[in-house]
Parts: structure tokens; sequence; C-alpha cells
């Protein structure tokens, strides 16, 4: 899981396609369509997959955590 901020994400994807894994990144994945396209063409050359979650605020984790902190208000 790729876990970035945004200015971060092209330098950062460049290395992490390197590598045969399934990459789950959070939106956005870049500050522009430029840097997108160019991740999102680097993953077709080297055949890698990348999802983009999407609101974290609906994970179960985040769910539980949100119980948790609940607790002590």
């Amino acid at each position: 899981m790729i876990a970035v901020s945004e200015e971060q994400y092209s330098k950062i994807m460049k290395d992490v396609l390197k590598f045969p894994w399934v990459c789950l990144a959070e939106k956005p994945l870049g500050l522009s369509y430029k840097e997108i396209d160019k991740c999102y063409k680097l993953s077709l050359k080297r055949k890698r997959k990348i999802f983009i979650s999407l609101n974290r605020r609906f994970y179960k984790s985040t769910l539980i955590l949100k119980k948790i902190i609940n607790r002590f208000k």
C-alpha cells in the first residue's frame, strides 16, 4: 500500500514499479494529469497493477478505530 503525499508519488512510484508488486495507492496519484499519465504508462510498460483507493473513512479498520475513539469522548 502506497500512502505518501501527492508531491511524492512520481518519485516513489518510479521506484515501486521496479518490483513485481500489486500496488494500492491512495488518491490522487499525482498533482497533475501529466504525472498520473506517466505513472500509468510506466505501469503498463512494466506490466504492473496499480489500484487507487477511495474514501478511507469507509475502510473497516477506520470504522473500528472511530468506534474505539468515540468511547473516550
